[in-house]
């Protein structure tokens, strides 16, 4: 068992895929047993959707904040994480907006941040409930930072988006705390800061 970043397969895998677009996520379970309804990217209503960070206190809070998630959302939930309740979160504050736009998939990540963040607050010793949210529609990616790192970085037409440095022969530059980025169809990055969205 070893790191994705100090696996040699994991990088061999990461230059044989020829692919548009590609989520792949690595999971240290935190919340959640380690089973294939917990693994992320979870997918529903044309979105795949990913979660790198922990809900502090999130058994003694689940309930009060699966209250905020539409019933049938809800109900569509298989597994037991907190990652896969975020993503029923976010899909709620997109129902009946069947096209959103850009901004209003930020704005809905943002949203899910919030109330998670009002509900289960940190940790008794100051451990942080951290959000780093990315979603695709397969056209467009959204990612927001909250709380732990995230990094973006090119080499030559691949943009990458990741919570640590994958690869050291790529520069990778921080994305700063408390911000939002989205990536459209040609490549094009957008950085800004929550308040700016």
């Amino acid at each position: 068992v070893s790191t994705a970043n100090t696996c040699p397969r994991f990088s061999q895998l990461s230059e044989e895929l020829k692919t548009q677009h590609l989520l792949a996520h690595i999971r240290l379970a935190s919340v959640g047993s380690v089973s294939r309804v917990n693994t992320h990217p979870f997918f529903s209503s044309g979105f795949a959707f990913m979660h790198n960070g922990t809900l502090q206190n999130f058994a003694r809070h689940q309930s009060l904040f699966e209250a905020e998630i539409a019933p049938a959302r809800r109900a569509a939930i298989q597994g037991d994480t907190d990652s896969e309740r975020c993503f029923a979160l976010f899909l709620t504050f997109l129902d009946g907006d069947r096209s959103p736009d850009t901004a209003n998939m930020v704005r809905s990540l943002l949203k899910v941040i919030d109330v998670a963040q009002n509900v289960f607050g940190d940790a008794a010793d100051g451990s942080p409930s951290a959000m780093n949210f990315m979603v695709s529609d397969g056209k467009r990616l959204v990612a927001t930072r909250h709380r732990r790192t995230l990094y973006t970085a090119r080499s030559e037409d691949t943009l990458f988006i990741a919570s640590e440095h994958l690869w050291p022969n790529i520069p990778w530059e921080d994305v700063p705390e408390s911000a939002a980025l989205t990536i459209d169809e040609d490549l094009s990055l957008d950085i800004r800061h929550r308040s700016q969205w």
